[in-house]
């Protein structure tokens, strides 16, 4: 007997899908399967949920998935619109830094023609959604989410791909809240693939620099995050997990890390970055780090290692230098006209 994963709610009569509200009981329904043609039974009964059953008590693997295919395509092909989900740029699913960049909000578009299951080179998409001249393909998570092989296949097309999750979802669902899933933004859908995100994070990844990573240090820190013996360096795991600049971090064969791809040479933490000069984003930048190197000193912090800061008075009065010495030269002193930090390394 099926169970409530494979019992059938969406039906085919007329050649058109139809929910099991909207038919009479048992075989009066005149419905067929529209995964394997076989004639169904309409069963309504007071005590268990109302189910589509084949006549011959037999199972069908994949009735329930395609009858949700054909619902949503019939939905959307009805409406002819849906909301997209917001874009984020996660560099980490490119195996970037933890930072997030959202490049676009939810919106709305209209579509001219919907084609279910159609071969497109190497993949079938559940969905094709064509508006104009482009076109997105719609997922419909039913049992099997989108494995590597497909995904991979997906990227090399180059078309945004959403994915609706349905695997969760009551089986008895109406019509109408199969369609508020479809058509609204909401937790259910989120891009597997977009391709303005990837042509954002290319854009990135084409204005980073490489920096070899050793151990955990990270030589020639394009902002001189930390300085041992006036040469530039930072500490990965502390420093460029976080940093606005890291755009890729990868591992060689043994997992270990190797080297990082940076923007940090030309100042690109941001979308809006692109648009003004990198004369601009340097003025910015350094004096976000100057306010920043100075919070380190006022609470005796080296801001080029971390390390301890030592008061030493001397001729210059009161001053500043690293505890790390002499593998850090940080030494800084007031100017007793200015009261401003003036720092030597």
């Amino acid at each position: 007997m099926a169970n409530n994963k494979t019992q059938l709610t969406y039906a085919l009569k007329d050649e058109r899908i139809i929910h099991i509200s909207e038919v009479e009981s048992g075989l009066k329904c005149n419905c067929i399967c529209p995964a394997c043609g076989e004639h169904l039974v309409a069963r309504k009964g007071e005590k268990m949920m109302h189910h589509f059953a084949h006549k011959a008590n037999s199972e069908c693997e994949y009735g329930y998935q395609t009858s949700l295919h054909l619902a949503a395509k019939d939905i959307l092909s009805e409406h002819k619109n849906i909301m997209l989900p917001e874009v984020i740029l996660d560099f980490r699913n490119h195996g970037g830094s933890y930072k997030k960049l959202k490049i676009s909000k939810s919106r709305k578009i209209t579509f001219d023609r919907v084609i279910l299951e159609k071969k497109q080179g190497e993949i079938i998409p559940d969905v094709i959604a064509y508006s104009g001249k482009k076109k997105i393909y719609i997922e419909i998570y039913v049992t099997h989410a989108i494995d590597e092989n497909k995904l991979n296949r997906i990227r090399k097309d180059g078309v945004s791909t959403i994915e609706t999750d349905l695997s969760k979802i009551n089986r008895s669902i109406t019509k109408e809240d199969l369609t508020e899933i479809l058509l609204t933004d909401n937790e259910l859908k989120k891009w597997i693939y977009n391709n303005y995100e990837n042509m954002w994070y290319n854009r990135f990844i084409g204005h980073s620099i490489r920096l070899n990573v050793r151990g955990n240090q990270v030589y020639n820190c394009p902002i001189s995050k930390k300085l041992r013996k006036g040469k530039p360096y930072a500490v990965l795991t502390l420093d460029c997990f976080d940093c606005v600049y890291c755009t890729d971090i990868i591992k060689d064969i043994k997992h270990e890390y190797k080297y990082l791809l940076c923007a940090g040479k030309e100042r690109l933490a941001d979308i809006k970055d692109f648009s003004i000069s990198l004369e601009e984003r340097v003025k910015i930048t350094d004096a976000q780090m100057h306010r920043e190197t100075i919070s380190k000193i006022a609470n005796f912090i080296c801001p080029f290692c971390e390390g301890d800061l030592q008061v030493i008075y001397g001729k210059e009065g009161e001053s500043f230098r690293c505890s790390n010495q002499p593998y850090c030269r940080f030494r800084a002193y007031i100017n007793p006209k200015t009261g401003e930090f003036v720092i030597n390394s």
